[in-house]
């Protein structure tokens, strides 16, 4: 078994944690970018990220409860890492949220299209 496949496995922590991590820095880089207020914008990524934990249970994905709260956790960590270094350091730019949403695509396609194949 390969890195690849242990990250994929993984019970707390697998390769969609790094995607919910990315989904909180790529949500805090748009909203900090467009100067949106920190609490407002931070109580509706904690709201959508809780929302999808519970859609996913709607639609019948099976995650252990700890893998659940640590999907929240790693996407509010990189909602507060994105506001500790564009906002209080001010030195993430553009670039960095760009680069930060194309990589959150790519492994988001990557990631559903895998583990449609897992299923069939």
């Amino acid at each position: 078994m390969n890195c690849l496949d242990t990250l994929k496995k993984g019970e707390y922590v697998n390769l969609w944690t790094v995607n919910h991590l990315l989904s909180g820095v790529v949500f805090a880089g748009w909203v900090f970018k467009f100067y949106l207020n920190l609490w407002p914008a931070f109580w509706v990524y904690l709201i959508l990220a809780i929302g999808w934990e519970i859609f996913e249970v709607y639609i019948g994905e099976f995650e252990i409860l700890g893998n659940k709260i640590m999907d929240v956790v790693t996407g509010v960590l990189g909602f507060w890492v994105v506001y500790y270094f564009m906002v209080l350091q001010n030195s993430i730019g553009n670039n960095f949220i760009i680069l930060s949403t194309i990589l959150f695509v790519i492994l988001e396609v990557y990631l559903v299209v895998d583990h449609k194949k897992l299923r069939v």
